[in-house]
């Protein structure tokens, strides 16, 4: 080889050294792109979140005023955003209708999270707005606590009315804000129903009312909402860059800064090749706090890192991110593992998924493991737990084969997860005695009594074991009956019935996700929307007498 040609070689290799040395990120550059804002940060989602630097709402301002009973809850803290929304709303109202002064109820605590019977109002994101009035004599009220307004539009006596124009001129202001996005205003369908055909009889926009039509929406698993408006903000872009997580849908007309929180996604995914071990796990774990989705496969990656707290990191983030997509990327990844604790880790997360692959999974790990992981030796007891706890909800009549085995494990917690497997996957109780060959024989016996080719069946049998009147097969016309079994004493039976609903309806409310109050409020609420326009009032003498079959 000439010189020459030799020396070019060396001089291109160092240059493209130093290009590579220089591309490497920097601690300076991670710190940047971690660094909080100033201002309010609204964290995690509204059912589950905290605030950072939460604004204390004055308790009174100009056309607004919280209730009495919000000054000693000290639940007037919000975000920013919140902070200026309220205030805005207020006299955009009282301009158009002088002397309006908007009642204020729960925003947030100080420091976010809990706060007193509500579910969400955690975050800073939610606040509950009071209603316009007008008194016997037309004139127009401001309420100085929630009221509740039935649906001939009158409160419970009589009193006072809803005030369709101002409450009308102040679901508008909401949705036509040029700086906030609203994504929810709770509120009762009837009332809905008043502010739609107001909006129609003022002119308003159709966009406007197509609008109306999405967002004010009487939720299916709450009260009606029948004396307030509970409104929900989006996050704002600040708060999405830093763990703040959208909790239902994001409507088309909506604009939450996609590109700009995805170029930043960007960035950290960079940023993640720092070279310190401190800061590449700081990184990874925000990845996760924003869930982060297109950073999967970078996290995956980092499953590998030579530093085991970034390897720790990064599978916390996978589990924070949760994406349901990701699950064949996360069972090929398992191939490649040789670590048992990641292994473990990988399947936990994969088998917790919405997704179809996430069950075949578990038939592997239970059957035949070294299918799906580097070798079957890998399998650990962990792993077992989560494939049965899978199969038990979400599995088929056919899966009891692969259950079974297990309830003659070595270790009392595997031989307890497939107990209670084969409780969820039949909907049926084991009251035999706590040994090994007595749970084999009644689970062999059951099987052998009910030959079933779906869970349907086993659920009918079990629900009719409880007293509980359901035919065989289960049809549409037991919805109402098993509607009313979903608050039962037993946490099984209700549990059942919730399933054989969705199999008959093919309408999925998990009821894992609810309380089983509101579990029963979902499914009723579903079954009276399917009513609400054919008979409603047959419907409600079917309910009346499945509660009392019941009881």
């Amino acid at each position: 080889m000439p010189r020459v040609h030799l020396q070019s070689l060396v001089l291109c290799a160092l240059l493209c050294a130093g290009t590579t040395e220089a591309s490497v990120p920097t601690v300076r550059r991670a710190k940047k792109l971690l660094a909080a804002p100033k201002g309010s940060l609204s964290l995690g989602r509204t059912n589950g979140g905290s605030i950072v630097n939460a604004v204390d709402v004055p308790i009174r301002g100009r056309s607004y005023a919280f209730f009495s009973v919000i000054s000693s809850r000290k639940s007037n803290f919000g975000t920013d955003e919140m902070a200026r929304l309220i205030p805005r709303l207020a006299r955009k109202v009282a301009r158009q209708y002088p002397g309006s002064v908007l009642g204020v109820g729960n925003i947030s605590v100080e420091e976010g999270g809990p706060i007193g019977q509500s579910v969400s109002h955690r975050s800073g994101r939610d606040v509950d707005l009071g209603i316009y009035a007008l008194n016997r004599s037309g004139r127009r009220v401001n309420l100085r606590a929630f009221r509740k307004f039935e649906e001939d539009g009158w409160d419970r006596q009589h009193k006072y009315q809803f005030d369709t124009k101002r409450n009308l001129a102040l679901v508008l202001a909401m949705l036509t804000d040029e700086h906030t996005e609203v994504q929810w205003i709770f509120i009762a369908e009837w009332l809905k129903r008043r502010l739609i055909a107001e909006a129609w009889e003022q002119a308003v926009s159709p966009h406007i009312i197509q609008v109306m039509e999405t967002v004010l929406h009487q939720p299916g698993d709450s009260n009606p909402h029948h004396d307030h408006y509970h409104v929900r903000l989006y996050c704002s872009t600040d708060d999405r860059r830093h763990g703040c997580i959208e909790r239902g849908p994001i409507w088309d007309w909506v604009d939450l800064g996609d590109a700009n929180f995805q170029h930043y996604v960007s960035d950290l995914i960079e940023a993640s090749h720092v070279r310190s071990n401190t800061w590449r796990g700081r990184i990874v774990r925000h990845l996760g706090r924003i869930r982060a989705i297109a950073a999967i496969p970078r996290l995956l990656e980092l499953l590998d890192d030579p530093a085991g707290k970034v390897r720790k990191s990064a599978l916390t983030a996978l589990r924070s991110i949760g994406e349901p997509e990701s699950c064949p990327q996360l069972i090929a990844k398992l191939a490649t593992v040789a670590d048992a604790r990641i292994a473990t880790g990988l399947v936990r997360i994969a088998l917790a998924l919405d997704h179809p692959q996430a069950d075949g999974l578990s038939r592997d790990i239970l059957h035949t493991p070294e299918r799906v992981l580097l070798t079957g030796q890998l399998r650990t007891a962990g792993m077992v737990r989560s494939a049965l706890y899978r199969l038990g909800i979400h599995g088929e009549a056919q899966d009891a084969a692969f259950i079974l085995p297990f309830l003659k494990a070595t270790t009392s917690r595997e031989r307890r997860a497939a107990g209670t497997a084969m409780q969820r996957l039949t909907g049926t109780r084991y009251q035999g005695a706590e040994t090994l060959d007595a749970t084999q024989t009644f689970w062999m016996r059951f099987l052998s009594l009910y030959p079933a080719n779906s869970r349907a069946t086993w659920f009918v049998h079990s629900l009719r074991d409880e007293g509980i009147r359901i035919s065989e097969p289960a049809s549409w016309s037991d919805v109402p009956a098993l509607i009313s079994v979903l608050r039962h004493k037993r946490a099984l039976v209700a549990h059942t019935a919730s399933r054989l609903l969705t199999h008959i309806t093919g309408h999925p409310i998990d009821p894992r996700a609810r309380t089983p109050r509101n579990t029963q409020r979902a499914w009723r609420t579903f079954w009276k929307h399917l009513n609400e326009f054919t008979a409603p009032a047959a419907w409600q003498r079917v309910m009346r007498r499945a509660e009392e079959t019941i009881n």
